[in-house]
């Protein structure tokens, strides 16, 4: 099960994510502000850099088309980090994989919509263990 996953980024410099993060904030309940802000503080500024760099510079396409286990793929449609026209991208890299769009959703959909989010889960990994 893979959420949003930075696999592909859609902007090449640290600073390019800060748009999309504070319009993602729009979409985000207001509940998980003060869990992004504590966890931002946690970690700091250098880390949270760091790691956008490397997420920027990240290539996995190889290792993306080699996958070959039963996949989901859980997107909130108004994602802005990780724009749900990326999900399609890696719906079709992966061969055996099923895509779940959750409607009003942002980047962290399983906060945003977790019953939805649990629903699709569980009843992938049902569908899947049955195989």
């Amino acid at each position: 099960v893979l959420v949003a996953p930075s696999v592909k980024a859609h902007v090449q410099t640290v600073t390019a994510y800060i748009v999309p993060l504070l319009v993602g904030l729009r979409y985000s309940m207001p509940s998980f502000l003060g869990i992004l802000c504590f966890d931002a503080f946690r970690a700091g500024p250098i880390t949270l850099v760091r790691t956008t760099r490397n997420l920027i510079a990240l290539d996995v396409q190889e290792e993306i088309r080699a996958v070959s286990a039963p996949t989901l793929l859980v997107w909130g449609e108004n994602d802005t980090l990780v724009p749900p026209s990326l999900a399609h991208v890696l719906h079709k890299d992966i061969a055996h994989s099923h895509l779940v769009l959750l409607e009003k959703a942002s980047h962290v959909c399983m906060y945003d919509r977790a019953r939805d989010f649990n629903l699709a889960v569980l009843t992938f990994l049902q569908f899947d263990d049955k195989k």
